[in-house]
């Protein structure tokens, strides 16, 4: 069958500091897995497209979308394509991409809308119910589901018989049978970069951790063992934590140096560093081998079996940037939200992993629902704790309650949250922002009260750094003014001038890149 794979623009606002769109690893994985079911396959990576373009849609003109416009996307399907899966990955873009799916209908009247990702895993009913168009929706890890939807179309067989999706009749949203993971990930066929515009990010320097050179995407686990309550991954995941072998991911690391010239390799794992065995066989291949690459762990890993021989070991092979994520430094409130992690021992390893010359970032979340004043301070006293350690970075930002993880449950369950287009405008804004931008609270303090501890505590953690450090405080300057970021606070930095140095206002017509 002809199949159109589609990634959305991806949102942001003027004053967002973070990345706005990285290569898109899970559409990669799905594209390989139809070329190998001999499908003919086409991938639109709207963001990836045209990097660096910015433009407002006339429906939510606050949120900046970044890539082709909405028509330029619909003119580049094939006209020929009969199935067309579109994803989206984060709540904060349902909106864009709601609309996007809406007008791919109406041009494509004929073709069999699939929609898929965390979003669409974590509330399937309800975007079905918002946007018609789509026709079915499929829940969770998405390879094997896929395929099997796209083959009992092909043979006209019942769609609805295939376990792991959502799908309308007569009237009602219906769920199938629940889909197990895939248990042996060496059944999935490499990323098909080949089918996406890598060497726009590959030459553009564009990454999820800090600029280490020519970086591309890579995968060594799936899943995450934990059920933090904040979050979303036991429902898109489960629980169940599987990791590929450390030979088969370095041959993935060497056959990328030789196909894209890359030199640095960012791992996407929810939690890459779980087995201490599995770490150090890995580590040992990089060093033995004798080549010259650097790799970073930019969405945060557990740290249980991060100490200073393995701190040592991730430096020598060449991990340039690893990101800890306590989240909160109240005893009460890593209880409250299922983060089982020892603050000492986590001090501990930062310690060590500053000691081997590891670039070290924290990620601290305030507001979370029961959080009190008193546990707030608890927490700007573990961000003390973590400047003198020496960490070069720290993210802290208000609790968003995210589609498909525990707190949102309870919250919607108590009417405290509406599923409704408010609730999406305020993801954008927030969570797309400065810390503390926009923000709704969940605690008993206000919104000015928690926009002030985000910004209260990230001052204070690099005013301390920087008085400990005098050197950084220049190097952050330099390298900001020379567009060579080695933290995550330069590169945000350089994101945020670049963004506002450009003229905004005149891709408001979606037609002038900026």
């Amino acid at each position: 069958m002809n199949i159109c794979l589609i990634r959305p623009p991806s949102v942001t606002t003027l004053e967002g500091m973070g990345d706005d769109a990285v290569a898109p690893i899970g559409i990669a994985y799905l594209a390989a897995t139809m070329e190998v079911c001999g499908h003919k396959v086409q991938v639109i990576d709207a963001p990836g497209e045209a990097l660096g373009r910015y433009y407002s849609e006339k429906e939510i003109p606050e949120i900046l979308c970044l890539g082709l416009t909405h028509e330029e996307l619909i003119a580049r399907i094939d006209p020929t394509s009969e199935v067309i899966g579109i994803s989206c990955m984060f709540s904060l873009e349902w909106l864009t991409t709601r609309s996007l799916i809406k007008k791919i209908g109406d041009a494509f009247p004929e073709a069999i809308i699939v929609a898929g990702g965390e979003h669409i895993t974590a509330v399937p009913e309800h975007s079905m119910e918002t946007c018609p168009a789509i026709t079915y929706a499929v829940l969770g890890e998405g390879e094997q589901i896929f395929a099997d939807l796209v083959e009992r179309i092909e043979n006209k067989g019942d769609p609805t018989e295939v376990s792991g999706i959502c799908y309308s009749k007569e009237g009602k949203i219906l769920r199938g049978q629940f889909r197990k993971r895939i248990r042996e990930l060496k059944t999935i066929p490499p990323p098909a970069w080949h089918l996406l515009p890598i060497d726009n990010y590959l030459d553009k320097h564009v990454m999820s951790g800090v600029d280490l050179g020519r970086s591309m995407p890579i995968m060594a686990s799936r899943g995450c063992p934990y059920r933090c309550s904040f979050c979303s991954s036991p429902q898109m995941w489960g629980t169940t934590w599987m990791v590929r072998p450390p030979q088969e991911v370095f041959n993935e690391i060497c056959d990328y140096r030789n196909r894209y010239r890359a030199t640095n390799f960012d791992f996407y794992d929810l939690t890459m560093i779980i087995k201490r065995s599995w770490i150090i066989e890995f580590c040992n291949l990089v060093i033995n081998s004798g080549i010259k690459i650097t790799w970073q762990l930019p969405s945060g890993t557990r740290t249980d079996v991060i100490d200073a021989e393995i701190t040592d070991l991730l430096y020598r092979s060449g991990c340039g940037f690893i990101t800890y994520a306590p989240e909160s430094g109240s005893k009460e409130m890593l209880k409250k939200i299922q983060k089982r992690i020892s603050k000492k021992k986590m001090l501990k390893s930062m310690r060590s992993a500053v000691k081997s010359g590891l670039n070290v970032k924290a990620s601290i979340l305030l507001g979370f629902p029961g959080e009190k004043i008193r546990y707030v301070f608890e927490s700007l006293l573990f961000i003390v704790q973590m400047a003198l350690c020496g960490i070069e970075d720290i993210s802290i930002f208000p609790f968003s309650p995210y589609p498909g993880s525990e707190f949102f449950n309870t919250l919607k369950k108590d009417g405290l949250i509406a599923l409704d287009d408010d609730y999406y405008r305020h993801l954008m804004r927030g969570t797309a922002a400065l810390p503390g931008a926009n923000s709704l609270c969940y605690s008993e303090y206000s919104v000015r009260t928690l926009k002030f501890f985000c910004l209260f505590g990230t001052f204070l953690f690099y005013a301390i750094s920087f008085l400990r450090r005098p050197n950084r405080f220049f190097q952050l300057w330099c390298n900001v003014l020379y567009q060579t970021p080695k933290t995550r606070l330069q590169r945000a930095l350089v994101i945020l001038r670049s963004r506002k140095r450009k003229n905004i206002d005149s891709c408001i017509d979606n037609t002038v890149p900026c």
